[in-house]
This record gives structure tokens, sequence and C-alpha cells, in this order.
């Protein structure tokens, strides 16, 4: 694959897998992908994680990126279960491959576009590859889809996406992995206590609002540094709004 890419493309290839080996947040991974959508001309990515046995069956997933595809394309695409006609999706589920969209409709879709092909048609997207990683141990795998505006080089993109998407897949699983263990172990009390700590209030303002003693607030910010391995309340908000456990 490499040898259809320029030097220029292979150095920021290797230097988009060192960065990937170094990113611990989503915001950080989010940047690599549009910078990665930059350099290869992807107009539209999208990923996320689900579970195998119940895929796509919950879209609220708190950890989909989406770039440059409308919310309102992904409220439809749930509500009316385009997932089981999505004819890439469905082909990249047998075939564990990297699909192209276009190559696809020919293999499985009878050269029938369908509601999904038009719902991307409809957003100005003609083209595109879908690819991820199979997780067997989690029971859970990652899908990823890369979108353009016009019809795409099939063998170039099919040989870097063989490349990186797993090594995006991998990041990707591992600052989400990393953010839902947090957010399972934090209580429903400590996330009310960090976005009070959020507004610089004291123990004795959040003591005030939430009713209780200043002894207990204080026990759940020590709780709260502790989980978020935090040395002090800014340092616990921070942490906590680069990990998405709040919001400003």
């Amino acid at each position: 694959m490499l040898k259809y890419l320029s030097k220029i493309e292979s150095i920021f290839l290797l230097e988009q897998i060192n960065d990937l080996n170094h990113c611990n947040r989503l915001d950080d991974f989010t940047n690599i992908l549009i910078s990665f959508g930059k350099q290869f001309d992807f107009d539209c990515i999208s990923c996320t994680i689900v579970n195998v046995s119940g895929f796509l069956s919950d879209p609220k997933n708190n950890s989909q990126i989406s770039l440059n595809i409308p919310d309102e394309f992904w409220k439809n695409y749930f509500k009316n279960k385009h997932f089981e006609i999505d004819v890439p999706l469905q082909a990249y589920l047998k075939s564990a491959k990297v699909v192209s969209w276009r190559d696809c409709l020919h293999t499985y879709g009878n050269d029938k576009p369908n509601m999904v092909d038009k719902s991307f048609y409809d957003i100005g997207i003609n083209d595109g590859h879908t690819y991820g990683s199979f997780y067997e141990r989690e029971n859970c795998m990652s899908v990823f889809s890369f979108g353009k505006y016009r019809l795409a080089k099939s063998k170039i993109n099919s040989g870097i996406l063989s490349l990186m998407v797993p090594q995006f897949s991998c990041c990707y699983k591992q600052i989400v992995t990393q953010s839902s263990n947090v957010v399972s172990t934090l209580t429903k009390r400590e996330i009310e206590v960090l976005n009070w700590l959020k507004e610089g209030k004291t123990s004795w303002e959040i003591s005030r609002i939430l009713t209780i003693s200043e002894r207990c607030v204080n026990f759940h910010v020590t709780n709260i540094q502790t989980k978020l391995d935090a040395t002090n309340r800014t340092q616990a908000v921070a942490v906590a709004l680069n990990q998405n456990l709040i919001s400003l």
C-alpha cells in the first residue's frame, strides 16, 4: 500500500501512529481524525464502539464521534433502524474487511440505492469506506466510516484504512474504556459535587445547596480526587472536563 503514497503522506501516517500511541483524551483523538481526514480528503468521518450482541440497539452512545454529518442524519438513522439495511455496514460485518461503499453496492446491494444511500446523497456524500475492529473478549467492536463528496480512489483508500483504522480503533477503545471506568466508579452525589466545584463553590456552599454537612462534602471531594488521580479540586475539575464526565 505504501508504494501508492508520497513520502510526505508516508511520514504523515507515521506521525499519526506516534500521536495515537500518546493520545489519552477524546478531544485529542478527534483532532487526530480531523487531521487524517484533511490529509486524505475524507469529507466526513464517524466512529463508535458498540456491543456486538445488542448491535446499535441504543443510539445514545456518548462516545460516538461524528464529523461533518448532521445530527438529523443520525436521528433518522436510528429512529428508522437504517442500520438493518445499511449495505456497507452489513458487508463489513460479514467480511471484517475494509468495505468500499460503491463496490459493495454492486456486490450486496444489486446496484440499487436504499434509504441509507439516499440519506447520504441528500447531504452530499457520494462514496466512502467502512471498517473497524472486533474485540472478542469484550464482545464489542468499533465501526469507522469515512465519506467523500466525490468518488473515492478505492484501492488507495482501502490500503490506507487497513493500516490506520486498527490504530485508530485501539486508541479510541482505550479512551472510551478509561472514561467508562471512571464514570462507573463515581457516584451520583460525587458527580453533583464535581459540578458545583466547577462553579467555584466552597465546601460550605455546596453543603448548603445539597443540604448535607460540610464534612460530608469534604469526604466526597477526597473520594473524587482519589478516583480521578487529582492532587487538588482544580485538577479534579480539569480531569473531569477532559474526560467528559462533566460539561461546561
